[in-house]
């Protein structure tokens, strides 16, 4: 934005470009042109696309909402919110009732991680191992336009539990799932479980969590890693499958050939690693979203 450039304009004693009125006989007035309203309407209706609103000649509030949506992306108040264990609770259900003042809220999260499978038996010749399980989605820095008095509200589902004893795959882990005065803004999907495997077999790990966002919504969210297949290596050594991690890549794995436990997950999102010869999965890690306004 600078000052009118129009003809007619006069410069005033701080050297500004002003508008002037007509004089009869003395000065003609800044010529009502084109040029003298279409700048700063157009930058005036940026500063409301910039703050996610829909310009509305209907509302002459937009300037000053727009204004306090931008300031509020130095957003400095947080609320966490975390899913339980899948040994323990249920679902977990949270809500937010957006404040005076805020238009626009900054979300992070992570679907809870799957359980890995277990060992799946072992004898003196051939031990087993395995899936590592999935991790859940998760979503990055995602900015939603508010109004006072909107809900934000979901459910954080249970983190999966790994395979017990040398019989059982991994469960899967719980969603995450956003909505906004009860639409749905996204649903994360949890990590699948990894598979249990047999006396001398290697088992396939549980696929990453997928991203559904809602009808009218979308930002960036990342499928849930995968977990790693369970490896048999030969009569004394098993490997059991990598965990999920929610940016793909792997979590811990278990070495000890025999009969080992699967690591449990220790973060938000990832899967457990699998357990060899008798032994159990490891659990999932729990679901969480930051919501910062």
């Amino acid at each position: 934005m600078d000052y009118p450039t129009a003809a007619g304009t006069i410069v005033d004693a701080s050297g500004r470009r002003q508008f002037a009125d007509v004089e009869p006989g003395q000065q003609d007035g800044t010529d009502l042109c084109a040029a003298v309203f279409n700048p700063p309407t157009n930058e005036i209706v940026n500063v409301i696309r910039q703050a996610g609103l829909a310009p509305n000649a209907g509302d002459e509030t937009q300037l000053w909402q727009a204004l306090l949506a931008l300031a509020s992306t130095a957003l400095t108040r947080t609320n966490f919110y975390q899913g339980n264990a899948g040994s323990t609770g249920s679902n977990v259900a949270w809500s937010f009732t957006v404040p005076p003042g805020v238009y626009r809220i900054r979300l992070k999260g992570f679907a809870a991680g799957a359980g890995a499978g277990a060992g799946g038996g072992n004898s003196s010749s051939a031990p087993g191992a395995g899936g590592g399980g999935g991790s859940g989605a998760s979503l990055e820095d995602f900015y939603l336009s508010v109004v006072p008095g909107d809900v934000i509200s979901g459910t954080i589902g249970m983190a999966g539990l790994g395979g017990i004893n040398n019989s059982t795959s991994g469960t899967d882990g719980g969603s995450l799932t956003i909505l906004k005065n009860g639409a749905q803004v996204v649903t994360l999907g949890g990590g699948k479980g990894g598979a249990n495997s047999q006396e001398g077999q290697q088992a396939a790990g549980g696929t990453g969590g997928t991203v559904t966002w809602g009808s009218g919504f979308n930002g960036v969210g990342l499928f849930g890693g995968g977990g790693s297949y369970g490896i048999y290596e030969n009569a004394t050594t098993a490997i059991g499958g990598f965990g999920g991690v929610p940016f793909g890549g792997q979590g811990p794995a278990v070495t000890n050939g025999n009969a080992s436990v699967g690591l449990d997950a220790t973060a938000y999102g990832h899967g457990g690693s699998g357990g060899t010869g008798t032994d159990r999965g490891g659990n999932g890690g729990p679901g969480a979203l930051w919501l910062t306004y």
